[in-house]
């Protein structure tokens, strides 16, 4: 049987963040407790991220031309 959850300790190495860090996003994420043990489903994790994946366009975006700066004096 695969297994597919992953401890704090686990997902924090994969994310290369603080264990602190996923215990503080553990509520967003989305957790299991198993034996006293917060785990986290493989998919919910995927889930979470490609909730808040920001997608930039690769076309080039057009140049503003704006007017050139003047010199201030003080």
């Amino acid at each position: 049987m695969e297994n597919n959850l992953l401890t704090v300790r686990e997902l924090a190495a994969q994310l290369r963040v603080s264990p602190k860090t996923i215990r503080r996003m553990k509520a967003k994420i989305g957790y299991i407790e198993v034996g006293g043990s917060v785990q986290f489903r493989i998919e919910d994790v995927r889930q979470f991220f490609r909730s808040r994946a920001i997608y930039q366009s690769l076309e080039r975006r057009p140049t503003i031309k704006r007017p050139p700066l003047k010199h201030l004096k003080v």
